[in-house]
């Protein structure tokens, strides 16, 4: 098995993992993001990139250059409810210049803050990685094990995280519970092609005017008891 000695290993390549290898990168470390799959062409939850995520992009130097992606920008999401548009979220009345969701497939942000951290020497993206467990020496985590493409690897760090999701490998090895929180509503996410005219007078949906690629309208539907089981083709 070989041996890789890193500062930080990161499990999971999503937002969460990407953005903490580039945070730490930044910050002179030398950091390793572990992703099982091959690229990130995956259709995730959600593709919105909120007033306040711009925020910290601009902070971090890198925001106009996200723009420049070909992204959709929403000043505003409205519903129709009974034949009647209502705004329901202006951003418009947030401070400038973040002042509009944005729309972008998940996989062009990941592939955005990759490019973005390459730019330290520190930074490292391992693909086609998948964290197995975690190595324990003297009853302390010591780092992370993982299987390649080149086969088994063990990185050995002061601070390993659990970035792998829901069904984390490396929280149960470590023997973390996590706590889990109910939610009182089901969303549905989806996209339907974008229709030449407003939603007619029955239509229960949240409606986005943008002027990028990606302005779909997105649906949100009653979920839970007392609901209808609804179908969407």
């Amino acid at each position: 098995m070989t041996t890789v000695e890193r500062d930080c290993v990161i499990a999971g390549g999503g937002p969460a993992g990407v953005m903490l290898g580039f945070l730490l990168a930044r910050a002179g470390l030398r950091v390793t993001v572990l992703e099982k799959h091959a690229d990130f062409l995956r259709d995730f939850r959600g593709d919105t990139i909120h007033p306040s995520t711009l925020t910290v992009l601009g902070e971090l130097g890198i925001r106009d250059r996200f723009l420049q992606l070909p992204v959709t920008r929403l000043p505003t999401l409205d519903a129709v409810f009974d034949g009647e548009r209502i705004t329901m979220v202006d951003f418009r009345t947030l401070p400038r210049p973040n002042d509009f969701l944005v729309l972008a497939p998940q996989w062009d942000l990941l592939n955005f803050l990759v490019e973005e951290g390459r730019a330290y020497p520190g930074f490292e993206v391992r693909m086609q990685t998948e964290a197995t467990g975690v190595v324990i020496d003297d009853g302390r985590i010591r780092g992370v094990r993982a299987a390649g493409p080149d086969g088994d690897v063990e990185y050995l760090a002061p601070l390993s995280v659990a970035a792998d999701g829901r069904h984390s490998v490396v929280r149960e090895a470590a023997d973390l519970t996590p706590r889990g929180f109910g939610v009182p509503i089901d969303i549905l996410w989806f996209h339907l092609p974008k229709p030449p005219r407003r939603p007619s007078p029955d239509a229960r949906v949240l409606v986005g005017e943008g002027d990028g690629p990606d302005d779909r309208p997105r649906g949100v539907l009653p979920g839970g008891n007392g609901h209808p089981q609804r179908r969407v083709r």
